[in-house]
């Protein structure tokens, strides 16, 4: 064996062994000697995509295209690297060209449907995802990414039940009770543990099943992230209500909360909507101070968690905000409870025209109490949104370009928050165009209750 295809052998073991460093070295040492050696660049180019340094791994991945244009894994890697850069179009090329050349790869068409999605082509994302599956049956992401696809297009009854694959998927196990799983019959007096299992959004959403649980003749028993519990506790039919990590109660059958909707066989048409389903406290020690001159309360929030992969396409700058403060009338109030202080900060003068609630935000009841005072709320897609919307207050939601597959597509209210109006990007990243119809849509608001 000639030294180089030795190096290349040993750097190789290196990297599927994960001593990275080592093969890093090892194959830049490969190339220069030999700079078109073709294992070496591509091999480069996946540790760079390893790493999560996506943009330095798209040089070494077209350099080995260069060399052999027919090099299908290389287009794939290629592909997804651009699309990890949100370069999507540049992805969608790739991941055409190479399963052109090899259309075998289950883990290919998964990737390729995700790039569609992300372009709201969702017919072509949902026959990308299909095919994987028909190439990998037993392939619970893609049986995931197609229930989303489903249900952002509105396909509810399909796509809940493609939905419970999530359970099958590596990072997320189901709860590991000796009591079984209900099946959506009658309880007959039997305990039913409900069990947030995502954001404080997802469990705001699901909890109006409740009603729908306790009317199966079960005593309810819910468990939900501990800031929560009290605004939980505020929806009819739930008997009892406990933080996540405190010991539970007895109970002869549990479900996840947002298996509920696959159980009840949700449609569009049939989703509850029995608003307002939580309710703030009927006395509350947060008041809002107007400035002088204030006709319109507006409530925002411009950034959700950044444990959601999504957010840095959902949330963004404060800074947007700021033209709406140059509408005669609005007051604006930050929602926001992770440290605004520095975003705010940046704003200038403008500072003072925000005011800041955080230190006042301790829970969700809090922040019911201060949203039922106000007039309208602005939000992205974040937990304040679903909040607003399960108190019935107005409340305009921001949404990028491809959003979460509980606002659909292409419409401007919602089936599951009939007092929510939608904005939404047209275009990826374009936010300047979602804040010049908001602060139309304000001054038209405002104009219509002066003349009331």
């Amino acid at each position: 064996m000639e030294p180089i295809a030795d190096a290349l052998a040993i750097a190789i073991e290196h990297h599927e062994a994960g001593r990275l460093a080592q093969a890093e070295q090892l194959y830049r040492q490969i190339l220069q000697q030999q700079p078109d050696r073709i294992q070496a660049l591509h091999r480069l180019g996946i540790l760079a995509s390893q790493v999560g340094k996506h943009e330095q791994a798209i040089p070494f991945f077209q350099r080995t295209l260069a060399l052999a244009p027919n090099f299908a894994e290389a287009h794939f890697n290629l592909a997804s690297a651009f699309q990890n850069q949100d370069k999507i179009e540049d992805a969608i090329a790739h991941y055409q060209r190479g399963l052109a050349l090899n259309p075998s790869y289950p883990e290919v068409y998964l990737n390729f449907g995700a790039a569609l999605k992300a372009q709201c082509r969702l017919e072509d994302a949902i026959a990308c995802y299909q095919r994987a599956i028909t190439l990998k049956p037993n392939y619970p992401k893609a049986r995931y990414n197609l229930a989303l696809a489903l249900l952002q297009r509105g396909d509810l009854p399909q796509g809940f039940t493609e939905y419970e694959w999530r359970w099958q998927l590596p990072h997320n196990p189901p709860r590991n009770f000796s009591q079984p799983l209900w099946d959506g019959s009658s309880l007959q007096g039997q305990r039913i543990l409900l069990h947030a299992e995502q954001g404080f959004g997802d469990t705001i959403q699901f909890i109006r099943y409740a009603p729908l649980v306790a009317r199966r003749g079960g005593y309810v028993i819910v468990e939900c992230q501990a800031p929560l519990i009290q605004l939980v506790a505020t929806v009819p039919g739930i008997n009892q209500v406990v933080a996540q990590g405190e010991t539970l109660p007895q109970f002869d059958v549990h479900v996840p909360l947002l298996s509920l909707p696959y159980l009840f066989e949700t449609t569009l048409e049939t989703i509850p909507t029995q608003i307002p389903y939580v309710s703030p406290p009927a006395s509350h020690h947060l008041k809002l101070d107007a400035p002088q001159g204030t006709q319109f309360k507006v409530g925002i929030a411009w950034a959700g968690s950044p444990k959601n992969p999504n957010n840095r396409h959902r949330s963004l700058d404060l800074a947007y905000f700021s033209t709406l403060l140059d509408i005669s009338g609005v007051a604006l109030y930050s929602l926001q409870k992770e440290s605004p202080a520095a975003e705010l900060d940046r704003l200038g003068n403008y500072k003072e025209r925000i005011q800041d609630l955080s230190h006042q935000l301790h829970n969700f009841t809090d922040t019911a109490a201060v949203v039922a005072q106000l007039d309208l709320v602005i939000t992205v897609d974040t937990s304040v949104a679903h909040l607003a919307g399960a108190l019935g207050k107005p409340v305009w939601v921001l949404l990028n370009f491809d959003p979460d597959w509980r606002w659909l597509l292409g419409r401007e209210t919602s089936p599951w928050y009939p007092s929510v109006r939608l904005f939404r990007q047209d275009s990826p990243g374009n936010w300047q165009d979602v804040f010049a119809r908001v602060a139309e849509s304000l001054s038209a608001l405002l104009a219509d209750n002066l003349q009331k």
